[in-house]
């Protein structure tokens, strides 16, 4: 796993200011309705980047890291990958007050839904996280948020399908 790698500290001086860019960028260009907003926000770092005279090579980098937001698959190798989803998924292992407030954001970000398809659609997603054998790919991440990130799903997926009347 990347994150166990024991070149990590040698790795870190590159990794970490790209990463950086790549999560300032990654969220840039945002629409609940639109599929495309990790490409758009990939090619709006590479417009804004390109002109600051950065290392194509960068840009490439922060363009990549950004289009792996879109479904948080990670190779085993990759640990500027693997640092750059925990940041992004970190929200889901949070406090239980502060996930719910996330949770409700989200909501509200996809009002145009009606309720009924929403319920179904965000459990349908909590239920592929939760499918999966781990959500973060750092054994920080892991250590960190692991165990809360999974109670928080599964809450807001039990609430999802059997809401309060």
């Amino acid at each position: 796993m990347a994150a166990e790698s024991p070149n990590l500290r040698a790795d870190l001086p590159t990794i970490v200011p790209t990463t950086a860019l790549a999560a300032w960028f990654h969220d840039a260009v945002y629409d609940p309705t639109d599929t495309g907003n990790e490409a758009a926000s990939a090619e709006l770092a590479r417009d804004q980047l390109v002109p600051l005279g950065i290392d194509p090579a960068v840009v490439a980098e922060v363009e990549r890291l950004i289009r792996l937001t879109a479904g948080h698959v990670i190779e085993a190798d990759d640990l500027a990958g693997a640092l750059l989803a925990d940041a992004d998924l970190s929200i889901l292992g949070a406090p239980a007050d502060l996930y719910d407030r996330y949770a409700e954001q989200i909501r509200l970000e996809y009002d145009h839904v009606p309720i009924g398809a929403y319920r179904v659609g965000r459990a349908d997603i909590l239920a592929r996280f939760l499918d999966r054998i781990r959500l973060f790919q750092t054994r920080a991440g892991r250590e960190r948020w692991e165990h809360t990130a999974r109670a928080n799903l599964e809450r807001e997926r039990r609430a999802l399908l059997h809401p309060e009347p």
